[in-house]
């Protein structure tokens, strides 16, 4: 077993560590989730880190097709090379345990202080886990560390949410999937979905360029406000439904795209009565968004 891992980790970034419940995200988790895991192989894949030159795109995570399912196959790949270890449960985002924490402690990275994970490759990395009943022979076991801290991240961020440590409540990435009434800050958006500043910003993250060929850039990944509101929630969620940002919903990327039309000065009037109607199970909050506008009266007739 030792010699195939050797091998296979010159084929994939991972980590195998000894399962604690140290590793848990809060302490309300059914023991039953995790009582018979043994340990935690825990993965890193690369996203590509180059910009494109498009307006109304997302966060790069979200360039290509969705990761979780990316992700998923590839840790499938992976245990069929690497052979029997019991049962498994393969985790991709949606996981009870701390990905960033369970990540360090298997060696792929350290901690920056925007709260991503730095790899020896920089921050653009999807994390993914197979929990596993196997006990193997040889465990990887890292100290935590931090980044070089030269504060270019917090320095950079528009809404000041790592001052101090990190903020999720002013965090623009947490805050456009949210049904968040912070205006203020949703109007310092540059993406549709997620937020890159603070990775863009990073020295780790210097010229590199790399990633899955599925994670890289296509053209689905450009959205209008045009387009969403010529179409239905039913039709978003054909169209978007391999793009990891389906799953924040059809209103809340009207509601970005809103934002980011105001703040280049091309939102209508006709916009904001198109988007109302779109709000066919009269949400509060989505009713709020256009309400602000319409009471900001930043928008063209």
């Amino acid at each position: 077993m030792l010699d195939k891992i050797k091998k296979l980790k010159n084929k994939y970034d991972f980590g195998i560590i000894k399962f604690s419940k140290e590793f848990l995200k809060n302490n309300i988790i059914e023991e039953s989730k995790f009582n018979w895991v043994k340990s935690v192989i825990v993965f890193i894949f690369p996203y590509d880190s180059k910009t494109q030159k498009y307006n109304y795109l997302p966060a790069k995570l979200s360039y290509g097709v969705d990761y979780h399912k990316i992700v998923k196959r590839e840790i499938e790949l992976f245990l069929t090379e690497l052979g029997e270890i019991g049962k498994v449960e393969i985790l991709v985002d949606n996981s009870f345990l701390d990905e960033k924490q369970i990540a360090i402690k298997a060696g792929l990275g350290i901690m920056g202080l925007n709260n991503l994970l730095i790899s020896k490759n920089g921050s653009y990395n999807v994390i993914g886990e197979v929990l596993s009943d196997y006990q193997f022979e040889k465990y990887d076991d890292f100290d935590f560390k931090k980044c070089i801290e030269c504060n270019k991240c917090v320095i950079e961020c528009p809404t000041n949410a790592l001052e101090n440590g990190y903020n999720r409540k002013n965090c623009i990435s947490y805050l456009n999937q949210s049904k968040t009434n912070r205006f203020d800050l949703l109007e310092k958006m540059s993406n549709y979905y997620g937020c890159d500043i603070c990775q863009d910003v990073c020295p780790y993250n210097k010229g590199l360029s790399r990633g899955l060929k599925e994670f890289a850039f296509n053209l689905d990944s450009v959205v209008t406000l045009d387009e969403m509101l010529n179409i239905d929630e039913n039709i978003f969620n054909s169209k978007y439904s391999e793009k990891s940002f389906h799953w924040i919903g059809y209103l809340k990327i009207i509601r970005n795209l809103l934002f980011l039309y105001q703040k280049e000065g091309l939102l209508t009037k006709k916009h904001l009565e198109l988007a109302k109607k779109k709000n066919t199970n009269n949400e509060d909050w989505f009713n709020n968004t256009i309400d602000y506008f319409v009471r900001k009266k930043e928008y063209v007739n």
